[in-house]
């Protein structure tokens, strides 16, 4: 069933259960990197308020399940498969919020990274709906944070590039081949200047990747890491190096990676993998450690003492 129909019949059933809404609105959700605990506490209670959820392909389902009383909608967008056109997400979030009520537009990561917002927030414009961007953790900063790699360095890196090879602009790379994405060098030019960088969607174009980085003067030995499935269960991270870089293995093939330029993999003590049941136990055992309020306030009344050694 196509987007704009989904949306007729849900809108056909409220009216028939007589459901009146206060005038819509429109936010931008950034749903971060994957994982639901690196939502923001503003992202979670609008999500669970929200009367229209309008999502990416790859917020995860513990994401979605919060929405406890909205009308749930995917408009999921993914590289060599059947995706919804942007303008049939522009209809869907106009039309949903002129029948009232909260609509949370839930991207991956940053709603303003890489993410088509501009299109949407000029649609929404020119609908007249009022609009709101929540800002998520992108998943550049998950993957660093994964890896115990700072963004920057004092002395060492000054700047952090964000890029995407995946242009639309046709244009001929060096080496008389395709540039990466087909969209011209730039985003290459500056990731060879600052010395590296992170690069979204690339995963589809690495051959390409590499010949243009190759070409434009990068040093072959520069390391490259691929961080599959950020922040979930089954992240994992790949070693290697720019004059290397090719696909993803196959048992990470279609799964959603971020390449990281420039940055290697510490050593595997320094390297802090996120783990959310080992988060949740050491918080049960803090807590079952903790004194309880009654105690902590009957020390708090008791004079304090202070022993001197000479």
């Amino acid at each position: 069933m196509d987007v704009p129909d989904a949306v007729d019949q849900a809108l056909v059933a409220q009216r028939v259960a007589g459901v009146a809404r206060p005038p819509g609105r429109v936010v931008l959700v950034g749903a971060g990197p994957g994982s639901v605990e690196l939502l923001t506490l503003k992202a979670a209670r609008l999500i669970a308020e929200a009367d229209w959820l309008v999502h990416d392909a790859l917020v995860q389902p513990e994401v979605l399940a919060l929405a406890v009383r909205a009308e749930v909608i995917s408009v999921g967008k993914r590289a060599g498969r059947r995706s919804t056109r942007q303008h049939d997400i522009n209809r869907t979030l106009i039309d949903c919020a002129r029948n009232g009520g909260l609509v949370v537009r839930l991207k991956g990561g940053d709603p303003l990274m890489f993410a088509r917002a501009q299109e949407e927030l000029e649609a929404l414009g020119e609908a007249g709906i009022a609009v709101e961007v929540v800002p998520g953790i992108t998943t550049a900063q998950a993957a660093h944070a994964a890896l115990a790699a700072p963004m920057t360095e004092r002395g060492r890196r000054r700047s952090m590039v964000f890029a995407t090879p995946q242009v639309q602009a046709p244009a001929s790379g060096p080496c008389g081949e395709a540039a990466a994405g087909g969209g011209g060098v730039q985003w290459a030019r500056t990731l060879v200047n600052a010395g590296g960088g992170a690069l979204y969607m690339a995963s589809s174009v690495a051959v390409r990747v590499r010949a243009t980085l190759l070409s434009l003067g990068m040093p072959a030995d520069t390391p490259a890491t691929w961080v599959v499935n950020v922040s979930l269960p089954g992240q994992a991270v790949l070693a290697t190096t720019v004059g290397e870089l090719g696909p993803l293995p196959q048992e990470h093939t279609g799964q959603p990676a971020l390449l990281l330029v420039g940055t290697a993999v510490p050593a595997p003590e320094a390297a802090v993998a996120f783990q959310p049941a080992a988060i949740e136990a050491a918080l049960r055992r803090a807590a079952s450690a903790r004194p309880s309020p009654r105690v902590v306030a009957q020390s708090l009344r008791e004079p304090a003492t202070a022993t001197l050694s000479a």
